[in-house]
């Protein structure tokens, strides 16, 4: 009898074929996996490398798409939050490196002046709330946002693949309070505690700082939004499955590979096979193990 075992490293699916004789630790390139027995042929993983890390940069977001708010004024709108103005140090959206920028006290800090900022309708319903959608472009990984915020108070971050499905709640934030900063004031770094995939990004609202205590009405303003990010990479996927006449039936993505042994050298199926490759019963001989790469 034999078992069917997947793993994933940062770009390769590997599935394979163990038997009761299967070597405990298996080596492949930067990879190594050690194997538990629970029974026969009950087998678990461990896997004992790190994936692909890539370098988290700032990004800007490409376009607002949505939001439940107004814009006070022409010269207050949405769009300020994601055109860099009132920035005190430029940076290259998608290419400068998020930590680094925002290590750098100088870069901390924006420009007070009212043009610089989105600031929403007067809201006399209190608290204020509301939502804003930012639009990234693309998928990336999502750890950070950078918000230089000027009276929103309270807040919640959720990250969406596409707006119309559930998203991931990243974080409930408290910002400071920055009325009192007529000339510049400093930025807020949100850590969602993990990394989140996403398209777009939904900061939710949910209450807003009064200039005086005993004002009965208030704003939204904020002046940039900036996320840290890194591009998402797709794994590619591979199964192996029997057909109806006992041949085997590999599924996958990306550029299938196989090898006479574990630790074998793993070449292109000839062909280059697109989404199924099949071995029909009568060719089914000595072990072959496969696995899926990004193209």
């Amino acid at each position: 009898m034999e078992s069917e075992f997947r793993i994933n490293t940062s770009n390769i699916m590997h599935t394979f074929l163990l038997s009761p004789s299967a070597p405990e630790t298996v080596m492949f390139p930067a990879l190594r996996v050690r194997f538990r027995r629970t029974g026969l042929l009950g087998l678990l993983s461990l896997l004992l490398c790190s994936p692909t890390v890539f370098a988290q940069v700032a990004l800007s977001p490409v376009a607002i798409a949505g939001s439940d708010l107004e814009a006070y004024a022409a010269s207050t709108p949405f769009t300020n939050m994601i055109n860099h103005s009132g920035v005190t140090v430029p940076f290259v959206s998608g290419a400068t490196n998020f930590d680094a920028y925002f290590a750098d006290p100088v870069s901390a800090y924006a420009n007070a002046n009212y043009v610089n900022n989105w600031q929403s309708e007067v809201s006399f319903d209190l608290p204020l709330t509301g939502y804003v959608d930012f639009d990234l472009g693309a998928m990336y990984s999502l750890n950070k946002m950078a918000i230089w915020n000027v009276t929103v108070e309270n807040v919640t971050v959720t990250v969406f693949e596409e707006l119309n499905r559930p998203g991931q709640v990243t974080g409930n934030f408290t910002l400071p309070n920055h009325w009192y900063n007529p000339f510049s004031y400093s930025v807020s770094i949100l850590d969602f505690g993990g990394v989140y995939p996403g398209r777009y990004v939904r900061l939710t609202i949910n209450s807003a700082y009064k200039y005086s205590a005993s004002d009965n009405f208030t704003y939204a303003i904020i002046g940039e939004v900036v996320m840290s990010a890194s591009p998402l990479v797709q794994l590619p996927s591979l199964t192996i499955t029997r057909d109806q006449n006992g041949g085997v039936v590999v599924t996958f993505t990306g550029t299938l590979q196989s090898a006479a042994s574990l630790n074998g050298d793993f070449v292109d199926v000839p062909g280059n096979p697109q989404g199924t490759y099949t071995i029909p019963k009568a060719s089914l001989g000595a072990a072959e193990f496969f696995r899926a790469r990004n193209d």
